[in-house]
């Protein structure tokens, strides 16, 4: 993974598969088709459903506030051409609300287009991002949380060495519901264990 710093803070992130970008506006059409799908919105604490490409403008808009705020840092998520041409499959990034910010911490959010699922893009893409989050950022604990029958978000979050470490209730916007979802977490010294790990074992 190779992160392209633009000024003080990198504003993309490259994987083998993927780059990682801030959002652009002219993404709204082709993020609104991907999250205009029930599939894919069912499982999301805060999107709203049907999503327009009003959605997506506005979401666009605000995640460029907030990344010059230093409370939100996300990106689109964009397939190289050789993966089936430079086009936006997904979104992931790092949110911090204010009792992130007091304990050096963001939660992780992503989502991908129905058709990107199994793919293990989801595995690249949360990696990456939570590289960006410790190397970047300077974090020193990112979370996620999942719907308890996600089961494969639950299992990319494991990939991405996260592990379970408590539950909390989160409302469903889409689901009109508040739940108890499992929490899953990575500490920065377990994640320099787990890339150190993950690294040993693809040079054997």
């Amino acid at each position: 993974m190779t992160v392209r710093a633009v000024g003080i803070l990198a504003q993309r992130v490259d994987t083998p598969r993927l780059v990682l970008r801030r959002p652009q506006r002219g993404d709204a059409p082709a993020m609104a088709a991907l999250l205009n799908d029930w599939d894919v919105a069912r499982w999301l604490a805060q999107v709203p459903f049907p999503y327009t490409e009003r959605d997506a403008r506005d979401w666009i808009a605000q995640c460029a506030r907030n990344w010059n705020r230093g409370i939100n840092y996300q990106f689109a998520v964009v397939a190289r051409a050789r993966e089936g041409g430079e086009r936006v499959i997904g979104h992931i990034g790092l949110r911090r609300s204010a009792e992130d910010l007091a304990s050096g911490s963001a939660e992780l959010g992503y989502w991908f287009g129905r058709g990107h699922w199994g793919s293990g893009f989801g595995t690249e893409a949360a990696r990456a991002a939570i590289g960006f989050g410790f190397d970047e950022l300077g974090l020193a604990r990112i979370w996620a949380t999942a719907l308890p029958d996600n089961d494969r978000s639950l299992k990319v979050l494991g990939k991405a060495g996260m592990v379970p470490v408590g539950t909390t209730m989160q409302t469903y916007a889409t689901r009109n519901a508040t739940l108890e979802v499992p929490v899953l977490a990575v500490e920065r010294t377990g994640w320099r264990a787990f890339t150190a790990g993950d690294a040993a074992g693809r040079g054997r």
